[in-house]
């Protein structure tokens, strides 16, 4: 497909470890956007990011082209998991496909996955903020890092609301 757009391929990361990210980094042909594919092995989900000014023109066009996830399917994996291996995947995407404008449905969704019975749904949950990295998750991870019944998503909680205070926040992103 980005042959037949005239897109070029104009870096890839090669990941140094099993934990890093493989990205092909495409442009445009006018080069005003990018697309990034990303194989994440932390989540083990495949996704694209896209960025520049004709980034609806450049979805629209991969959408024609390949099947992808719509937002109500993504909203779909929440509300009909059972498992929590359902449940992770379903958060996983959804901290994907979520963009940086703060989002109340997909906000109020993490809410509901954070006050799952699974320590490893709602350390799942937490991972998942960092790939949105809204404010709005300054609340809700620093109750999880005072309260939650299980050390290891206390810790987990405390750390991420370090790094994206840091990272996201006092830096302007996503503020």
């Amino acid at each position: 497909m980005a042959w037949n757009k005239s897109w070029y391929l104009h870096d890839f990361i090669l990941p140094t470890t099993d934990e890093e990210v493989y990205e092909q980094i495409w442009l445009t042909e006018d080069e005003s956007t990018s697309i990034h594919y990303i194989e994440d092995p932390l989540i083990d989900i495949r996704y694209l990011f896209i960025h520049g000014s004709k980034q609806v023109e450049v979805i629209n066009e991969i959408s024609s082209y390949l099947d992808i996830f719509q937002r109500e399917e993504i909203f779909e994996m929440i509300h009909k998991a059972v498992s929590p291996e359902e449940y992770i995947q379903g958060i996983y995407h959804i901290g994907v496909a979520a963009n940086h404008d703060y989002d109340k449905e997909i906000f109020e969704l993490f809410k509901a996955v954070f006050a799952h019975s699974e320590p490893k749904v709602r350390n799942a949950a937490i991972l998942a903020t960092s790939y949105v990295g809204w404010k709005q998750f300054e609340e809700p991870l620093k109750s999880l890092s005072d309260s939650d019944p299980e050390k290891e998503v206390q810790e987990f909680a405390k750390f991420t609301l370090q790094s994206l205070g840091a990272r996201n926040w006092e830096t302007g992103l996503n503020t």
